[in-house]
């Protein structure tokens, strides 16, 4: 399997790089801005060619030989309180980048994944959803769905799947990093009563779900959506209340949901506080199941 993986350099595409260690037969050339970018990927094996996801020029030299090509590019803001234009280069990424790579992977001959979000759902109460429930996509999923489109509705005989990756965590990330630091400070609140309810994924589960996609590509016909997200949704009342326990700090403060958007803006409060619960029986039946099954799990 010769892999052209885009966004390597991501928390999810070194997780992704990380378990290839244990592959047999599997080449991965990384497409990277700078040599910089890509020497810490040289420990896992991974080749690295110059080049961006909006520069078609330089995927179509990289795509040369390959099989599999994966779109994990993104620049969400490392930013508590982004802007409009903090998510602007993310959307383009998400738009102008994808539009680019489905450009190119233009032959039936080769097997396509994207990495989106499952922030798309919108707000469902608190209702189980899987991969044919309605999408209500705010301004912060808007170019992940747009993305998915783009996969869907393409004229071509591209074979492949679009991930739905519930939110992720992992110790390295920046996002789970100031989470913490932020709680420790008690500068996390909770927005309302946090009865709504948050999905998780560990990362490193979301890359096992990758490879367990790739090692029965045979079984994908067309284009799919894969919801990808851990056992156990949980309120963001005891997420929070959970980390703070093991932080040995006190419970986080509360902050009503009107001041919440006025501090951080109506669209970043909209999505954080809508609730829904992932069901997760499509990537289980190709055989994947997490290593950390919940929250609990993953932060020990």
């Amino acid at each position: 399997m010769k892999i052209l993986l885009i966004g390597a350099t991501g928390v999810l595409g070194t997780s992704f790089c990380k378990l290839a260690q244990h592959k047999r037969d599997v080449e991965i050339t990384a497409l990277v801005r700078t040599p910089e970018k890509g020497a810490a990927l040289e420990q896992y094996g991974v080749q690295t060619v110059p080049g961006s996801i909006l520069n078609p020029d330089s995927i179509r030299n990289a795509l040369l030989g390959k099989d599999v090509v994966l779109n994990f590019a993104s620049a969400v803001p490392r930013k508590l309180k982004p802007s409009h234009r903090d998510w602007e280069m993310n959307d383009h990424i998400r738009t102008r980048g994808t539009s680019n790579v489905l450009e190119q992977v233009n032959s039936n001959e080769v097997f396509y994944c994207q990495a989106g979000v499952v922030f798309l759902y919108g707000d469902h109460d608190g209702a189980w959803i899987q991969e044919d429930s309605p999408v209500f996509p705010g301004r912060i999923a808007r170019t992940s769905y747009e993305m998915e489109q783009m996969f869907l509705t393409g004229e071509n005989d591209l074979t492949g799947v679009s991930f739905r990756f519930s939110l992720f965590y992992h110790p390295t990330a920046w996002h789970t990093q100031t989470m913490l630091k932020e709680l420790s400070k008690r500068r996390f609140p909770i927005i309302g009563d946090g009865s709504y309810y948050w999905n998780l994924i560990h990362v490193e589960d979301a890359a096992k779900a990758v490879w367990t996609i790739l090692d029965r590509r045979d079984q994908i016909h067309g284009r799919e959506i894969v919801l990808v997200s851990d056992d156990v949704p949980v309120t963001c009342h005891e997420f929070l209340s959970y980390l703070c326990s093991l932080l040995n700090v006190e419970e986080p403060t509360r902050i009503p949901k009107r001041i919440a958007k006025l501090a951080l803006g109506s669209e970043l409060v909209e999505t954080l506080t809508a609730s829904f619960r992932c069901k997760t029986d499509k990537i289980k039946g190709f055989g994947w199941k997490p290593s950390y099954p919940s929250f609990r799990e993953g932060f020990n």
